[in-house]
């Protein structure tokens, strides 16, 4: 499905690159065998839902890095390593080949996977948040924003509520995953605020210390996507079906009001 044969141009200095991919057992059973046997073998030990997501997202992540390099896509050396723990089985995933230099991030939620491969001298991070499995949004929102703005995100329609903490939480993640952050201190760090629009502000690259964090169009209704990067990157996002074909996220401004 995404073999060497067709090349993709992956991102050099200064640049990185979104993909997203809707999460279904059918796309899980077309990416399963670009996955590594290890891969494979740990899959077989989740759940059928956990299976399907995490079969995508290392799919997408495999075809991707398997077309620009011009290598089987179960041959891509990945390798799994928690920064706090030192653990194996869990923690960010890295590319493990001596002369290429590429940052990598995935998430998955529901039925959305999202991946992203910045030049390795960007550390980046993705997070993908979906409505259907976020949980109690009241309990999110006091933990997302302060008392004040909390009290302007309960005056907002349950859509543009919804869609406002849901973005928040995605832009926390992502910040966290790309800095190596626990969740709550980079919450706090991002410190999302509403304007008087209830439009959702998020801390520029000068309050975070260089730190980009910017939202990216969820492929699917009701889902919320963000990628962080060292430094303001160009950020493109492309289809997985036409992955050099896509949109320039760039217009819009990175961190400041999504």
């Amino acid at each position: 499905m995404n073999g060497p044969d067709t090349r993709v141009a992956l991102p050099g200095p200064g640049r990185a690159r979104l993909w997203q991919q809707r999460v279904t057992p059918g796309s899980a059973r077309s990416y399963a065998s670009l996955l590594s046997p290890e891969e494979r073998s740990r899959g077989a030990a989740m759940t059928d839902a956990a299976r399907v997501r995490f079969t995508v997202a290392r799919g997408v992540l495999r075809g991707m890095l398997g077309r620009g390099l011009g290598l089987r896509p179960d041959r891509v050396p990945l390798r799994v390593t928690c920064p706090r723990c030192g653990a194996a089985d869990h923690g960010p995933v890295r590319l493990s080949l001596p002369g290429v230099d590429l940052a990598l991030s995935l998430s998955h939620s529901a039925e959305l996977a999202a991946v992203t491969v910045a030049h390795g001298e960007h550390r980046v991070g993705v997070d993908v948040e979906a409505g259907t499995a976020a949980g109690d949004l009241g309990v999110l929102a006091r933990r997302v924003f302060a008392p004040a703005d909390h009290d302007r995100w309960r005056t907002l329609p349950a859509g543009r509520a919804r869609s406002a903490v849901l973005t928040a939480w995605a832009c926390g993640e992502a910040y966290a995953k790309a800095a190596e952050l626990g969740l709550g201190t980079a919450l706090a760090r991002i410190g999302a605020r509403l304007d008087e629009h209830g439009g959702l502000m998020v801390a520029g690259p000068r309050d975070l210390d260089g730190w980009s964090v910017r939202t990216a169009p969820a492929r699917l209704s009701g889902y919320a996507v963000a990628v962080a990067t060292r430094d303001d990157i160009h950020l493109h996002s492309a289809d997985v079906g036409r992955p050099d074909a896509g949109r320039d996220l760039n217009r819009q401004p990175a961190a400041h009001r999504t």
